[in-house]
């Protein structure tokens, strides 16, 4: 009986750690997406139809389906496990899904800041295509062996998930640190180049740097401490979706002839060719 006790008192809290961790990540999306609503609608929503623009729409919107079953499973009382089960199952596919599109995004901006080199991105796909068919396997694996329980508080945790420890689902970020390891390599080459040639002096330059060395970094210390959180289901699961959906890129790159490259954020353009760099602010100038 105490051992039941226990084993309750431990769900409970995990649940209420879990519910704590979906709310601050819906706050913290809903927040993003209002103050950078008008800079997206004049620099997304009006620019012509691309490629870009489709993985920009794709990657801001779909993590708020995410947010939206996270919420559902931690908080929907009427939920019982077949349904729980139910919902449980699409969570990991439409984070996979977000993830391969915010590493398409990634792979677009590195295929363009090395001048559209096909040997860059023949190497970055292959790269991500021997990593992402194991993944989807253990995620098959881990979907088809969760299993839910009667949860003995519904008010409290709707949902209690019995994974099979048998499926090391924590490999999964490990072949998203292998790519990213590769994109990150890549990049901090090309900032060298750049900084011999005085073009990291730039701000939007030396931005788009730093914040591609700083998810490597959020996504490695996320992968450090899988091994721990992926013993609890609960807590893996806020973890999965804190990490990705700070995965999700909100800017594009596009590369046009010979060595011009544009990256394009929700308030800035960075033209860069072999003769003249230039920045665009929300102002209309231009800085070169």
């Amino acid at each position: 009986m105490a051992d039941s006790l226990d084993f309750l008192k431990d769900v409970l809290k995990d649940e209420f750690n879990v519910k704590c961790m979906y709310i601050s990540n819906a706050a913290l999306l809903t927040y993003d997406t209002i103050i950078n609503y008008p800079d997206e609608v004049q620099y997304i929503w009006k620019s012509s139809f691309s490629l870009g623009k489709c993985l920009y729409v794709m990657s801001r919107y779909l993590a708020f389906v995410d947010v939206f079953l996270h919420l559902r499973l931690s908080f929907d009382s009427s939920l019982d496990p077949s349904r729980c089960r139910a919902t449980y199952n699409v969570i990991p596919w439409t984070i996979t899904a977000g993830v391969v599109i915010a590493e398409a995004i990634l792979i677009a901006r590195t295929f363009a800041i090395y001048s559209r080199s096909c040997k860059i991105l023949a190497y970055l796909v292959c790269i991500r295509l021997g990593t992402l068919i194991p993944s989807m396997k253990l995620i098959n694996d881990w979907t088809h062996g969760m299993q839910f329980s009667e949860s003995p508080a519904p008010t409290l945790a709707p949902c209690v998930p019995m994974p099979d420890d048998g499926v090391k689902i924590w490999l999964d970020f490990l072949f998203i640190a292998i790519f990213d390891c590769n994109i990150v390599v890549l990049t901090l080459w090309k900032a060298l180049s750049q900084w011999k040639r005085g073009l990291t002096r730039h701000r939007l330059v030396s931005t788009l740097y730093r914040d591609g060395i700083g998810y490597f970094v959020a996504l490695c210390i996320v992968t450090v401490s899988d091994p721990v959180t992926a013993t609890d289901p609960l807590v893996f699961g806020a973890a999965t979706d804190a990490s990705e959906l700070g995965s999700r890129g909100r800017w594009r790159t596009d590369s046009r002839s010979g060595g011009m490259v544009i990256v394009r954020t929700d308030t800035h353009w960075h033209v860069d060719s072999e003769s003249v760099e230039m920045n665009r602010a929300p102002n209309g100038k231009f800085d070169t």
